[in-house]
């Protein structure tokens, strides 16, 4: 098989370019019963966002399958593992950039690794299962009944791959010349370093769906947490007095939240469903910014121990480490208003 892609640039556009193509078919939106290609140009999907609802999740959709079979590809190639990496973040990096109007990066990345774990998990004979199981709980019901019958008409046929020959990525980058000689341009910024990280341990660590999930209740919790502290600072007219402000904020934070309460008898414990506990205070931290994180982790420690069902110490043990270690790498660099000119 000869390549069309003589460097890594071109490389990278052909692919982006394979999972794109369905998305301009004719035949793929006929699936959907369109008698035309839609027009969804962002300023009028802005307009008139319940008129291009449809067309833009089967956009979304589409470019998801399209980005697992071309990541199966490649992952199914006699690449090195680190070039195998390399490929794959820079495509999907390449996907982050150009489909902004459709995800924000998290959102992107986020139905990327949930659609993936799914194919993982899922029967390769009826790849439209885990498709329209995620439609279910977003798209409304007029919607659902239309991308039902266009997926499974779409994909019914299919094994293994969703639009793009698995087999065909594979041949494609096991090139010579895209093999020894192309395929070694670094990652060059933090997006890209965030994707290939990403991208490293689903394919190659075995994460679960319920890492994902632990991943974005982190990240929920990370931002509504710097969110309550940055206002609480902001409110606090001496500064001077942010030590004492913050303890009460951070203790008022856990109160906001479900299934909290405080204990009787304790000024700075609290407990989650009377059972599992959380303590809030300055002088165990060392400063306002670590009690935030710390009191994030005891929270999450708290809600997440109690949601799993887990048998043994050792399970037990072992989630606690992931809770911890995903809460501590959120971005927990707080943003905090600035006055305006004059005051």
């Amino acid at each position: 098989m000869k390549t069309p892609c003589p460097d890594i640039k071109e490389l990278i556009n052909f692919l982006g370019n394979a999972i794109l193509k369905p998305v301009l078919s004719k035949d793929l939106w006929q699936c959907y019963d369109y008698k035309k290609l839609p027009n969804t140009s962002f300023i009028r999907s802005k307009l008139f966002p319940r008129s291009f609802s449809l067309d833009e999740y089967i956009t979304r959709e589409v470019i998801i399958m399209g980005l697992i079979d071309v990541v199966n590809g490649i992952n199914e190639s006699s690449l090195k593992r680190e070039k195998k990496l390399l490929l794959m973040g820079e495509i999907v990096s390449q996907f982050i950039n150009t489909e902004k109007y459709l995800y924000c990066e998290y959102q992107f990345l986020k139905n990327f690794l949930s659609a993936y774990i799914s194919y993982v998990e899922g029967d390769k004979n009826e790849l439209y299962k885990p498709i329209l199981l995620r439609a279910k709980n977003n798209l409304k019901l007029k919607y659902f009944s239309r991308f039902t019958v266009g997926t499974i008409k779409l994909l019914k046929h299919q094994k293994d791959s969703h639009l793009i020959s698995i087999d065909y990525i594979r041949e494609l980058v096991e090139e010579p010349l895209i093999n020894e000689k192309t395929l070694n341009i670094p990652l060059s910024d933090g997006k890209r370093l965030r994707v290939k990280k990403v991208l490293e341990e689903l394919i190659f660590k075995g994460v679960t769906k319920n890492d994902i999930d632990i991943d974005n209740y982190a990240r929920e919790l990370c931002e509504s947490i710097k969110l309550h502290y940055s206002k609480a600072y902001s409110q606090t007219k001496d500064k001077e007095m942010w030590h004492q402000k913050c303890q009460k904020a951070m203790q008022d934070f856990i109160l906001s939240r479900e299934g909290w309460k405080k204990a009787s008898g304790s000024q700075d414990t609290f407990y989650y469903r009377e059972k599992l506990p959380a303590r809030v205070n300055l002088l165990y931290t060392g400063s306002t910014s670590m009690l935030m994180v710390v009191t994030a982790i005891n929270i999450a420690k708290a809600e997440l121990v109690y949601e799993h069902t887990l048998s043994t110490e050792e399970e037990i043990e072992k989630l606690v480490k992931v809770i911890t270690e995903t809460v501590k790498t959120q971005d927990w660099m707080v943003s905090f208003p600035r006055k305006k000119l004059g005051q």
